[in-house]
């Protein structure tokens, strides 16, 4: 019996390390690190078929918004990821550049601030979807 392949990796993390009541210098050296690590590790067993995926922006003024995450350290960690993907020379799926560059529907893209609503995970894996297919030429990852 011949083994399916997997045709290749998208790693796409949440806001979790971005919360304000963390230590930000901390937190941002340690993430750093263990996303390096994750991204060797994922190298190591599928090759360069990999696409990193920015972190959305959370929605001002909703429960797990700005007031309890930090925008300004997700775009730090996005500037990490962005300069990984281009380091590494992998597919980016730039979320984060999608979301803001849409306007936002009624109610918005989340329930919460940062669980997304069903409109949100179209937006979301469509821009994941057309990276993968970018990064491979014509052949998608998903």
């Amino acid at each position: 019996m011949q083994r399916e392949r997997i045709a290749g990796v998208v790693i796409a993390i949440g806001v979790n390390d971005t919360q304000r009541a963390r230590q930000p210098a901390a937190r941002h050296e340690v993430w750093r690190k263990d996303y390096r690590t994750l991204l060797t590790l994922v190298r190591e067993k599928f090759g360069s078929n990999i696409v990193l995926c920015t972190i959305f922006p959370v929605e001002p003024g909703k429960p797990l918004g700005d007031n309890y995450f930090d925008p300004a350290a997700i775009a730090e960690f996005n500037k990490d990821i962005r300069k990984f993907a281009r380091d590494e020379k992998v597919g980016i799926a730039d979320v984060e550049r999608e979301f803001r560059s849409r306007q936002v529907p009624a109610g918005g893209y989340t329930t919460d601030g940062v669980h997304l609503t069903p409109a949100g995970y179209e937006l979301w894996s469509k821009a994941i979807a057309d990276a993968a297919a970018a990064s491979r030429g014509s052949r998608s990852l998903l």
